[in-house]
């Protein structure tokens, strides 16, 4: 069946946008070999996006022939702006950032969430970031969402969390629709780390593990604070997310019955690893033997240890590298490395923006998502 004109014109400028955004620098040529289009159809397209303003030109660079200058094209991160919001059970963190990823601003603010908050915290977070775009001389052109629990990001809902004591789900892109006329994408906290470093890199390594460490509220004892462990996995260079989207939800194999924290300590020695750095690397300890597990069992290229892992702490990564040999069966080394987020405390928060980049940078919507009105392009024919 032959696709639709309309449809396979959306679809070829999103192909053209997530390779310019991906590849600062192509040119009109090198677009039209990589993604298989005529030329013409091809300087159609850049053409109409460099009059909307999406795209730029670069310096001229020149070709290895003598015939014309290949003109470099990239993403004008000035556009418009993204907000990525981490939601945790007792704070808040909020990042501006470009179209190319570059932080505009940043931001924590103190304040509980749950579910009977939750909606009230997010309009909260929707207004500082607007206003903060504002100042700045930009405007935001949605929002990414990063929650604790288990979300699906198809529909934009919260199935059930834990930390915010959500047990029904919650449509919380429906319902905030009339508020935030804008795109709002969500994901689970750990997965949207994943996001973050998929459009930090350039080259990401096609499977890795992000490991999310917050101190979080006991449910059993409120005035506890106890590890709160989240895992993104990336598989093929994918984002998985799993059947009822609850991979990487994490409890140790060694966690014993009634532990209100995800792992075998009693619930008072995991509240006190906070301040003390002997429990607190028996705790690392206990993570790494199994991540060491999966890190062989999926033959993971990579490891990220973000939140509260301060990027200073080569003890930790240690620790992690450690495992991951001791649990290897062969003479020779295994080959997954272990690194610190690119964006420490606030990975989350980042991600969520890095979700948004992905998804507007990646689907044939992407030129509603971006602020551009969806009907202009249907002039540029496949």
């Amino acid at each position: 069946m032959l696709m639709n004109s309309s449809l396979a014109a959306h679809y070829n400028i999103a192909r053209v946008l997530r390779l310019v955004w991906r590849n600062p620098g192509i040119s009109r040529i090198e677009l039209a070999e990589r993604l298989g289009l005529n030329p013409s159809t091809v300087s159609n397209i850049v053409g109409e996006l460099l009059e909307r303003g999406l795209v730029n030109t670069l310096a001229l660079a020149d070709t290895l022939s003598a015939g014309r200058k290949k003109v470099p094209l990239a993403i004008n991160a000035g556009h418009g702006s993204v907000g990525g919001v981490q939601v945790h059970s007792d704070f808040m963190r909020l990042v501006l950032v470009d179209l190319a990823g570059r932080e505009l601003h940043r931001e924590l603010v103190q304040g509980p969430a749950d579910e009977g908050t939750l909606y009230a915290r997010l309009r909260q977070a929707c207004e500082r970031l607007q206003e903060r775009a504002a100042v700045l001389g930009t405007r935001v052109l949605g929002l990414g969402c990063g929650l604790p629990g288990i979300v699906d990001p198809v529909q934009g809902t919260i199935l059930q969390s834990i930390p915010l004591g959500i047990t029904q789900p919650q449509p919380v892109s429906e319902r905030m629709r009339p508020f935030f006329d804008l795109p709002l994408f969500l994901d689970n906290d750990a997965n949207t780390c994943c996001w973050g470093e998929l459009v930090a890199s350039r080259a990401p390594p096609p499977n890795f593990m992000f490991i999310l460490g917050e101190w979080r509220r006991s449910p059993a004892r409120p005035s506890a604070l106890i590890t709160g462990i989240g895992v993104g996995l990336v598989l093929n260079g994918l984002v998985h997310h799993g059947r009822g989207f609850s991979a990487g939800e994490f409890r140790s194999v060694e966690w014993q019955p009634g532990n209100a924290s995800q792992f075998s300590f009693e619930d008072a020695r995991v509240d006190a690893a906070r301040a003390d750095r002997g429990l607190f690397l028996d705790v690392v300890r206990e993570l790494a033997r199994n991540t060491a597990l999966t890190v062989h069992m999926l033959n993971l290229d990579q490891v990220y240890l973000g939140g509260f892992f301060d990027s200073e702490d080569a003890e930790v990564s240690e620790i992690f590298v450690s495992e991951i040999r001791r649990n290897w069966a062969y003479p020779t080394p295994p080959s997954c490395d272990v690194a610190f987020s690119s964006y420490g405390s606030f990975a989350v928060a980042f991600g969520a923006a890095g979700l948004f980049l992905e998804r507007a940078f990646g689907d044939p919507g992407a030129l509603a998502y971006l602020g551009l009105e969806s009907g202009v392009p249907l002039l540029m024919q496949a």
